[in-house]
């Protein structure tokens, strides 16, 4: 006797203020999580970027998320590497492993809600490498403001992503795959507007209005029983 559902959303960009100091020519490509983990795909993003930046330098790479690792098993493999007192986080070790060059990198950490939405519109595409997850609220959160995201073909991320409907699926480990998708993203963007369009069309799906129906059938038919 279980049911799932996601959450509702309603997202309101009344207030939206561009935030990026944006250079002509160059994609922003996106990265956001609640933390920097493993589980989120953050050092596969960082691999991906570095491929992206050895064939297209007019790329620049904003990350979303806080460095600390919030329930996952960071901590102890990062004290096992540096010992007990080191103040290390999981985003220094990747970035030092990968050698990367952070001249292509902002890294925002957490941001105030209204900061985070606007943010979100001044980037053109997102990477979201999921590894390990529950359903997150980050990719209703771009798929609602039309933006067009490549995605880990796994964990819930198929429920909402349809691989060349309103987003792009990948397999996670296979880097080709999302260095690919990207560069083509990156050159001919405009043929994909209708990918953004179907994304904000779906997220209407888990608008709160239409979900409060759905809670309400479940409360129903409770009832009813």
């Amino acid at each position: 006797n279980i049911s799932v559902q996601m959450e509702g959303f309603a997202f309101n960009d009344d207030n939206y203020q561009q935030y990026l100091e944006k250079e002509p020519g160059i994609t922003y490509i996106g990265f956001v999580a609640r933390d920097l983990s493993s589980a989120k795909g953050f050092e596969q993003f960082i691999k991906i970027a570095k491929e992206i930046i050895r064939q297209r330098d007019k790329v620049k790479f904003v990350v979303i998320g806080s460095p600390e690792c919030l329930y996952s098993y960071e901590g102890e493999f990062l004290e096992k590497i540096y010992g007990k007192n080191h103040n290390k986080t999981f985003k220094d070790y990747v970035l030092s492993k990968e050698k990367t060059d952070l001249s292509y990198f902002t890294f925002t950490g957490l941001l105030k809600y209204e900061k985070y939405s606007s943010l979100i519109h001044d980037i053109d595409f997102f990477l979201y490498p999921i590894q390990f997850s529950s359903a997150a609220w980050s990719l209703h959160e771009l798929i609602g403001r039309g933006k067009i995201v490549i995605a880990s073909n796994r964990c819930y991320v198929p429920e909402i992503i349809k691989d060349k409907k309103n987003g792009f699926l990948c397999d996670y480990e296979n880097r080709g795959q999302w260095v690919e998708k990207s560069i083509e993203l990156i050159d001919h963007k405009e043929n994909f507007q209708y990918i953004a369009e179907n994304a904000k069309q779906t997220s209407k799906n888990y608008h709160i209005k239409n979900i409060a129906l759905s809670y309400l059938e479940l409360f129903n038919k409770i009832l009813d029983q």
